[in-house]
């Protein structure tokens, strides 16, 4: 029988991870796993770069990784880095040195990259623990190295997230001057930083109360393997406040014995706790729920086990609808407008899926592109399609991978009157030819969709739509001088006609 083998490795600025596992049936079996200390952090966040001798480092394991993953007959290896790796202005050549070196070419995911992976491996272990966590209110942190995020799960679903540019990792860089003055004061000034950083945008969330913090992060593992808690999961916020004040009281040379760990490990492990006991704080927490699974885990879920995923991908995209319609509100869009127009670019959409070949994740794009394509009118309303566009980009939609928001965002630039799209624009900077196209097909579908809601919302009411040969039929049940009024705004097909090669034409339905 074929066995299916699979090995992740995955570079972080701490450690060098690796996970290799054997698919069986619903699940898979480790085979082998483990990790190699390494401290990028502090060539990436003082120097911007990253030491070729950390380069030699890395290559030099990775290939160790390697021989071991042959001895398992494991052919198909992965390689990953953290986001952070992005801020190294010589990345592309640890690119190319780690790809002669090793074989392999290591793909570095995007921040929301992380944070989705992050999200979606902690939905799974919520919904796994139903009577714990499924049904409460919970505070969901994850740590990055540079960044931070804060999610709030209600209702059995992620609501609402707000991103932090400072993750553990580079605040630990940023307060090593404070440290080396205040050598047990350091995490109260800390502490101090986090609260005056999270009171500043309290204000933006729509609520804050929660009944359990989720938390996960090596520095947790850590303590908890030092401690003899490997098997506890669960903690009351006290225990943790109690271990903050007992740690901050030490100096760092001083805990890094206590805690048999590098001084970088224990300063990473005292700002965890401060940081989890100021969010404990904002969001009322009583208890604290460590997570057991990570990233790795998550990539090969998503690699060996999609179909199981149908149900997290589900509430992965109601969070980001629910986002987008909450950046909407808060600039004042018409809602009433941009659900009809939504509605009426889904039926378009269905009714021509034998002529644009699309799918389920280019009918995201569009409902997306529907609900906001107007929220710019807020800042400028002749040129509201340009800052509709800019607020989609400047915005944090967790879900929203970099590349999604900039094809929403391009349908969204480009649904006004012009009859065009220029493609060499810098908003196309790296788009290939069949997004492109792609973007074109959803533009040319949404500017029908708004052309027809435009001022006329009463009359769209159980619209239909009907593709025959080359004319797309849309009947509405009004009189003929109302269709002649719809006619009026509808100046927009001659783009659709382009895309598709058909013509649209407006019916009295009986």
């Amino acid at each position: 029988m074929r066995r299916d083998l699979f090995s992740v490795i995955f570079i972080t600025l701490k450690a060098i991870k690796f996970k290799m596992v054997q698919k069986i049936e619903d699940h898979f079996e480790v085979l082998e796993e483990g990790e190699y200390t390494l401290n990028l952090a502090s060539d990436l966040f003082s120097k911007g770069r990253v030491e070729f001798r950390n380069v030699e480092y890395l290559s030099e394991v990775i290939n160790r990784i390697m021989r071991l993953a042959s001895g398992y007959q494991i052919v198909k290896i992965k390689l990953y880095g953290i986001s952070s790796l992005k801020e190294a202005e010589n990345i592309d050549y640890i690119y190319d040195q780690l790809l002669l070196k090793t074989k392999l070419y290591m793909r570095i995911l995007e921040n929301q990259e992380e944070q989705l992976y992050f999200y979606k491996m902690a939905l799974k272990e919520i919904r796994n623990n139903e009577d714990l966590l499924a049904s409460k209110t919970l505070s969901i942190v994850s740590t990055g190295t540079g960044n931070l995020s804060i999610g709030y799960y209600r209702d059995r679903e992620i609501q609402y997230v707000h991103n932090f540019k400072n993750g553990i990792v580079k605040l630990i860089e940023i307060f090593s001057e404070v440290r080396d003055e205040a050598e047990t004061l350091h995490h109260i000034i800390l502490e101090n930083y986090l609260k005056n950083t999270f009171d500043s945008v309290k204000k933006f969330m729509p609520f804050n109360v929660s009944e359990i913090l989720v938390v996960s992060g090596r520095e947790m593992k850590q303590l908890r393997e030092r401690l003899g808690f490997e098997e506890k999961t669960i903690f009351e916020i006290e225990e943790l406040e109690e271990l903050y004040f007992e740690y901050g009281s030490y100096k760092v040379e001083v805990l890094a014995e206590k805690l048999d760990v590098s001084e970088s490990t224990a300063v990473g492990i005292l700002y965890t706790l401060a940081l989890y006991k100021v969010v404990a704080e904002l969001t009322e927490s009583k208890k604290i729920v460590i997570l057991e699974t990570t990233i790795q885990d998550a990539i090969m879920e998503s690699k060996f086990f999609r179909k199981r995923d149908l149900n997290i991908e589900n509430q992965v995209e109601n969070s980001i609808l629910r986002a987008v319609k909450r950046l909407g509100r808060r600039y004042q869009y018409n809602e009433e407008h941009a659900v009809l127009v939504q509605d009426l670019s889904l039926k378009i959409y269905d009714e021509l899926q034998n002529l644009h070949a699309m799918g389920k994740k280019e009918r995201f794009y569009l409902e997306l592109a529907s609900l906001s394509h107007d929220m710019g009118k807020f800042v400028n309303l002749s040129e509201h399609q340009k800052y509709s566009h800019n607020i989609l980009m400047a915005s944090d939609i967790i879900g929203l991978l970099r590349k999604e928001k900039q094809i929403v965002a391009n349908v969204v630039l480009h649904h006004g009157k012009q009859e065009k799209i220029n493609f060499d624009g810098p908003t196309f900077r790296d788009f290939t030819a069949s997004e492109k196209v792609m973007v074109a097909k959803l533009t040319a579908i949404l500017k029908i969709a708004d052309s027809l809601e435009a001022g006329n919302a009463h009359l769209m009411k159980d619209t239909e739509f009907k593709l025959d040969g080359k004319i797309l039929y849309i009947f509405v049940k009004q009189r003929i001088e109302e269709l002649m009024m719809i006619q009026l705004h509808f100046k927009k097909s001659h783009f659709f006609t382009d895309v598709f090669g058909i013509r649209v034409e407006l019916k009295n339905r009986k």
